[in-house]
């Protein structure tokens, strides 16, 4: 029989984050997939954090139908999201889309 001293216990260690190369190789995790993904599968928009969920919110592909697609981590919603809108074009294109419903 093998016994371990390793405590298992994360009370006294460290939190964990993010390094300077960790955050590299995510991001260019992310533009990998993305690049064998279509086009028209990418959102311009933004990503939202509701708290408990991320929600991509944009533009879909080249059809420009407005789409919602929740997350649950913030990887998975910028692999989706293909390019940043700007805040203030968001809140215009928010806007026209909840009065053209």
């Amino acid at each position: 029989m093998i016994i371990t001293t390793r405590n298992p216990s994360f009370a006294n260690k460290k939190p964990t984050t993010f390094q300077a190369g960790d955050r590299a190789g995510l991001m260019m995790w992310v533009k990998q997939r993305q690049s064998e993904m279509a086009i028209e599968d990418l959102v311009w928009g933004r990503i939202k954090d509701t708290g408990t969920n991320y929600v991509v919110e944009g533009y879909l592909g080249y059809s420009m139908k407005w789409v919602r697609i929740p997350c649950r981590r913030l990887l998975d919603a910028r692999l989706f999201l293909g390019s940043v809108m700007s805040p203030l074009d968001f809140d215009l294109c928010q806007e026209v889309e909840t009065l053209t419903e």
